[in-house]
């Protein structure tokens, strides 16, 4: 019968990752009409995650903000601290997606597509509502109105 040998796994669970942060561009300022359509300019990079993750649930955050918000693009860039693995989801829709580089670019035939972007949610409210969500653990309870009983006319 084989041994178990518990000091392999410990091993694995305390290997130092490299860490990296995922960063989407917001949408700039309104620009000019072209062929009827209007444009807008590139905006800065805002930061999605404040502590590091392995570089695949790093791309796969980039992913869901720029999936999710009026965002096309995103990057991940590498980080000075180590990561924890297992923090966040880490699939990675490579096929709505290209690389230019070390941007990701969202295809146009998946720009469009989700409730977040027909509602133009940009990736700054976007990031408040998850860490919003996330972060909050105590509910708000509703209070319980007491209703006035009619007096019943006979």
């Amino acid at each position: 019968m084989p041994k178990f040998v518990p000091e392999k796994a410990q091993v694995i669970a305390e290997k130092k990752l490299p860490g990296f942060f995922a960063y989407a561009r917001a949408r700039g300022k309104k620009g000019k009409l072209k062929n009827g359509l209007q444009t807008w300019a590139k905006g800065p990079y805002v930061k999605l995650n404040k502590n590091p993750f392995i570089e695949s649930e790093a791309r796969a955050l980039g992913a869901m903000a720029t999936d999710e918000t009026v965002s096309r693009s995103f990057k991940v860039t590498k980080a000075k601290k180590y990561a924890q693995a297992g923090m966040f989801s880490s699939f990675f829709p490579s096929h709505k997606f290209t690389r230019k580089g070390k941007e990701y670019i969202e295809k146009s035939l998946y720009a469009i597509d989700s409730p977040g972007e027909f509602a133009g949610i940009t990736v700054k409210g976007w990031n408040a509502m998850r860490n919003r969500n996330i972060f909050s653990t105590q509910r708000r309870k509703t209070k319980k109105r007491k209703t006035k009983r009619r007096k019943q006319k006979w």
